[in-house]
Formats: structure tokens, C-alpha cells, sequence
């Protein structure tokens, strides 16, 4: 796998927020060696027109920014290779001894069985879209591109609706409706696993042992 990392934040007229530059400057210290990528939304679509023109009316098309991220990770990913990270993520530990995979995906939590009925879901163990990582060219990114894709004109009106449709939701049904076929993917596991942050908050929602979500995104602000 490419030693690239790649961070999105489209909107390039707002400023960053700090817990995102505190995220960022970690996960630069901590992996020295890496090229680190951060995308903004001119650079973003140059990428897409240079590497993926096919896709552009469809990304256009999304409704909503965080959509259009939710395309890009994977799109980097699949012509870069690397990883992508959420601005959020805290990184726990470098990520090297990972570069031999083929593709890095991990449990995000396993949910309810109430909880499943109540939101409709085809799967209780949630798979995280939050961060990955492949090698460039892996086939999994790109059957996850097309579906999504195929989704751009679909109408959203919830934040739920946004996690089923480009979100975790979509990236969770398509790896287990497809795991027999992409024998080379790695599942990190999150069985009851949880971090302590130094202001006492535990978060549980985890990319193995490498990284915890803190959940400081902005994207719910705009739906």
C-alpha cells in the first residue's frame, strides 16, 4: 500500500476548526515518512477531472458537502491509494506495520437489535467509513464508488438518511453482502472497545488500536 494519508475539509473559505489542526498536527508527527494529503473542494474536483471525469456529474450532483466527501475518501484511496482519515480521528499509533495490506477496513460498533429494527438495517455490525485505508486500484473502492454514485440524484431530508445513503450505512452492506468476494480485506475488530480521552470523555467508536473517532465533526450542521 501508498504511504499516503488523506484528510478532507471542502469548505476552503471557513477556518479549520482547532480540534481538527490538533488531530491533523498529530497525525502528521506521528508518521514523519508518509505524504499527507489535506483536500479542499478546488483541489478536490482538479483531482477528479484529472483521474475520474466520469464521476463529476454525479459528485456535482450530491446535495449535500458531506456526500461529496463521502465519495472523494474513497475516490483518493482508489487512485492514490493510502488511507483516509476523518479530520477527528485521533491517531493512537503509527500506521506503518499496516502498509502490506490490500485494503484496511474496521467495525465502527455493533448496534441493537432494537435498534436495527427501529432504523432498518441490514446489519447489526456497523462497518466505519470514517477511516481506511487500500492500495491503489483495489476493487471494493470501486464497486463502493459506483454505488454511491448511482445514489447522487436520491433525495435526502435526514441526517440518518445521509449515513444510509454515502455513509457507513452503504460501505456496511456492500462489505458484507460482498466479503466472499474481496478474500484480501482486512477487518480490524471493536468488541466492546473503548479509550479514555485526558478529559475523562470514553469514546468507543475505534479504527483497531490506531486511531479513536472523536466525533467533532461538523457536517450534521448542514442537513
Amino acid at each position: 500500500m501508498e504511504k499516503n494519508i488523506h484528510l478532507i475539509f471542502l469548505r476552503k473559505d471557513e477556518p479549520i476548526p482547532p480540534v481538527f489542526r490538533d488531530c491533523e498536527q498529530r497525525i502528521r508527527k506521528m508518521h514523519p515518512s508518509w505524504d499527507i494529503m489535506l483536500w479542499d473542494e478546488d483541489s478536490a474536483l482538479l483531482f477528479l477531472e484529472e483521474h475520474l471525469p466520469e464521476y463529476i456529474n454525479a459528485y456535482l450532483a450530491f446535495p449535500f458537502n458531506v456526500q461529496r466527501a463521502d465519495f472523494l475518501r474513497l475516490a483518493l484511496v482508489y487512485v492514490l491509494g493510502g488511507f483516509y482519515m476523518d479530520l477527528d480521528m485521533l491517531p493512537l499509533r503509527p500506521l506503518d506495520n499496516l502498509a502490506d495490506c490490500s485494503l484496511v477496513l474496521a467495525e465502527e460498533m455493533t448496534v441493537s437489535k432494537a435498534t436495527q429494527e427501529a432504523l432498518h438495517l441490514k446489519y447489526r455490525v456497523r462497518i466505519a467509513n470514517y477511516m481506511f485505508g487500500g492500495r491503489a486500484g483495489h476493487p471494493f473502492l470501486r464497486t463502493v464508488m459506483d454505488a454511491m454514485a448511482g445514489r447522487a440524484l436520491v433525495k435526502v431530508g435526514t441526517q440518518q438518511e445521509v449515513l444510509d445513503i454515502t455513509g457507513p450505512g452503504l460501505l456496511t452492506d456492500i462489505y458484507w453482502d460482498k466479503q466472499a468476494t474481496y478474500s484480501d480485506i482486512t477487518l480490524l475488530h471493536n468488541s466492546g472497545q473503548s479509550v479514555t480521552l485526558p478529559n475523562g470523555r470514553r469514546e468507543t467508536c475505534l479504527f483497531g488500536n490506531y486511531a479513536v473517532h472523536l466525533h467533532a465533526g461538523t457536517w450534521r450542521e448542514e442537513i
